[in-house]
């Protein structure tokens, strides 16, 4: 027997701090340059979500998208739903800023704030505290088919019953200069980077 599994509509964040549910024309923003990133600060004041002083933009993101989408529900989520975050890239800004200090020519030993904000989880873990989840959390990470793989972990969790629900969706941050994408990610040059959860 095949389960029937209810997906409910999308909520969100876009690169232009729009709700999802106003992008217009297309679900898809059309881009001529790389996003900025935005004010994530004062979007999660004006929500109502308060971020711990050293989180990172990336989970920021993760946060406020995963508010929205929550506020969305009926009902509000059961504790035991689990969380699977995608991501493409992970942390980017956090990360980069980690390795540059760690590796040569800097050899440095890392900041305690920057060793313990830089795990790519933390994020999912934030939007489970966030939304009162005692749950498992995941953070899936396959390049452009994270959000697929993330979906196909929590269905085979639902036919498994692990869970009677999950909660899936993904977060990309755009960071400043774009070579810090280019290092990890073969991006070429008329490939935007996007931001939004």
């Amino acid at each position: 027997m095949v389960p029937v599994v209810y997906f409910h509509a999308a909520a969100g964040m876009g690169s232009s701090a729009a709700p999802v549910l106003a992008l217009k024309a297309s679900p898809v923003e059309k881009r001529g340059a790389d996003a900025r990133p935005l004010a994530l600060r004062e979007i999660g004041k004006a929500i109502g979500v308060a971020m711990p002083r050293l989180v990172s933009r990336f989970v920021e993101l993760a946060v406020i998208g995963a508010t929205l989408c929550a506020r969305r529900l009926e009902d509000p989520l059961a504790s035991g739903t689990p969380v699977y975050l995608a991501t493409g890239l992970g942390d980017v800004a956090r990360t980069d800023a980690l390795y540059f200090q760690v590796m040569p020519p800097n050899s440095e030993t890392a900041s305690p704030a920057k060793f313990a904000t830089s795990g790519n989880n933390l994020a999912a873990f934030f939007v489970a505290q966030q939304l009162r989840l005692v749950s498992r959390n995941f953070t899936i990470s396959q390049l452009d088919l994270s959000l697929e793989n993330a979906l196909a972990i929590a269905l085979d969790d639902l036919a498994a019953g692990v869970a009677k629900s999950a909660l899936v969706g993904g977060v990309d941050e755009t960071t400043a200069p774009r070579r810090f994408y280019r290092r990890r990610y073969p991006l070429s040059a008329n490939k935007r980077i996007g931001e939004g959860s």
